[in-house]
């Protein structure tokens, strides 16, 4: 199995005439380098920092202007269709102010239904939103506008999403914003963002591969712990959230001397807030699902284990996770055991082994008091697959190699 080359994601912009397209993306991302072609699409290249995926290059096509009026001419013209089936994400350009919206309506209608759709994430830009939001003088904010503008949202999407079957077309991807105003641009931005990394998690996974998931609450060392033992660069701050979206990574894995490619998913952190395990629910459903491996992460310096326990529950009791998945509990951040008031950098723990005292107690701990009673019903998970380990001090991560690569050919085998 060979690893994947993962194209450059692209955003095709959309729009009528004097909508907004060029002073948006200009306002967006101004650092873009920009070239012009001869069938009128203008491309940006556009390298941008994503929390919790560093910085990712894609590329920006803003297509000639729609004249309404005379959209049929505009759909003759397929190697502007062409750029479109090629892109990741749509963003459509639908002024705040338009009566009506039966010309855009219309045209979406035959986009979608159209060859040239094929299943890309589409964000619904409300431009100009500026002119609702001011008053007669331009100066101040009315706030019956703001009204005015979720009442919008709600007709545009009860038009487009009748058209619209995607599961992430939502309310939410109807967003108003207002260039003269430098106004609601990052959440802009973060739904863009998440289109473009939903579709190159969609191309970089491999259904035919093993695919090995990495679980856990905020700051557990996620991250970090792949970081080590695939040599990655994922972003690490155990501060905030850096993994606010999937990360989807086809890697190589030596087993009995044959490489192996293998889908890696880092997953956001489970029980940040309401809100945020309400985003990232379906993120844990649809990988969760496919995984071959689930690694369960917490950290060693913790006994508040209730809301891993009530995750993993729910992933039960929903059959997601399901008894044909691999489960390794891992332990990170055990150097943490060590540390004291009168031992304030720990102990080294090159010169500690995993039978130390302390350690067996932590498993104990970890796995007789809390994870042999979450997956009582998992026949296949024993305190043997309990890892401690502290990705940080690169200390038994080997451990922890070796577990996946055993439990990858236990699945081969099966």
């Amino acid at each position: 199995m060979e690893n994947k080359e993962i194209k450059i994601p692209t955003i095709s912009v959309i729009g009528g005439i004097g909508q907004g397209k060029t002073s948006l993306i200009e306002a967006l991302w101004k650092d873009s380098s920009v070239m012009k072609s001869d069938n009128g699409v203008v491309y940006y290249s556009v390298r941008e920092s994503i929390p919790g995926r560093g910085n990712m290059d894609f590329q920006i096509k803003e297509l000639p202007s729609i004249v309404y009026s005379l959209q049929k001419e505009w759909f003759k013209n397929k190697s502007i269709l062409k750029e479109i089936a090629s892109s990741e994400v749509i963003l459509f350009l639908v002024p705040a102010s338009s009566f009506g919206y039966k010309q855009e309506i219309s045209f979406f209608r035959e986009l979608i239904k159209s060859d040239y759709h094929t299943n890309q994430h589409v964000v619904i830009c409300l431009s100009k939103s500026d002119y609702l939001l001011l008053d007669d003088n331009c100066k101040n904010v009315e706030l019956n506008s703001v009204a005015k503008l979720l009442q919008i949202s709600n007709t545009l999407y009860n038009a487009f999403s009748k058209d619209l079957t995607q599961e992430s077309f939502s309310c939410d991807s109807i967003i108003p914003v207002s260039v003269p105003l430098d106004w609601n641009y990052e959440m802009l931005k973060e739904k863009l963002w998440e289109g473009v990394i939903e579709k190159t998690n969609e191309t970089t996974f491999d259904k035919k591969a093993p695919t090995i998931v990495i679980a856990g609450k905020r700051g557990c060392g996620k991250s970090t712990t792949l970081n080590e033992i695939w040599g990655l660069n994922l972003p690490t701050n155990k501060a905030v959230a850096c993994t606010k979206y999937p990360m989807v990574l086809n890697v190589p894995l030596m087993i009995e001397d044959t490489k192996v490619f293998v889908n890696l998913v880092d997953l956001p952190g489970i029980a940040e807030s309401l809100d945020a395990d309400m985003q990232y629910i379906e993120f844990y459903e649809k990988y969760i699902d496919k995984a071959s491996i689930l690694i369960c992460l917490s950290q060693a310096d913790t006994r508040a284990y209730k809301q891993d326990e009530m995750f993993y529950k729910s992933l039960m009791d929903n059959k997601i996770l399901t008894q044909n998945t691999q489960i390794i509990l891992g332990v990170n951040q055990v150097d943490l055991l060590f540390k004291s008031k009168e031992n304030p950098d720990g102990i080294d723990l090159n010169a500690t082994s995993v039978d130390d005292p302390l350690i067996q107690g932590k498993i104990d701990d970890y796995y007789g008091n809390v994870y042999s009673k979450i997956f009582a019903n998992m026949p296949n998970v024993s305190r043997n697959d309990v890892c401690v380990y502290s990705a940080l001090l690169k200390w038994n991560l080997q451990s922890l190699e070796e577990m996946i690569k055993e439990k990858l050919l236990l699945n081969k085998n099966n």
